[in-house]
């Protein structure tokens, strides 16, 4: 993880700003708040399952470490990222 990271430094702007706005898509985020959702409601899993919803949540915490190193990249290069920062309802 650390190794995408280090590289951000050389990104452009234009780069940094499509990584800050990075996200799980639809179907995985969907996928896992089901897995999450079935996890607590019946207190298991499968083993297949487990794997799936250990790989979306590794996919999850990548895309909010990107998020954030794009986020302080941009801010340390003087962007308003207020915009980025604002908590967004559903």
């Amino acid at each position: 993880m650390i190794d995408k990271l280090g590289p951000m430094l050389k990104y452009s702007d234009k780069a940094l700003w499509r990584a800050a706005r990075s996200r799980l898509s639809a179907t995985e985020s969907s996928r896992l708040e089901n897995l999450n959702y079935k996890c607590q409601k019946f207190g298991s899993l499968t083993p297949n399952e487990v794997q799936e919803q250990n790989t979306l949540i590794a996919k999850y915490e990548e895309a909010v470490l990107i998020r954030a190193k794009a986020l302080y990249l941009l801010q340390q290069r003087g962007h308003d990222i207020t915009t980025l920062l604002k908590i967004r309802s559903k």
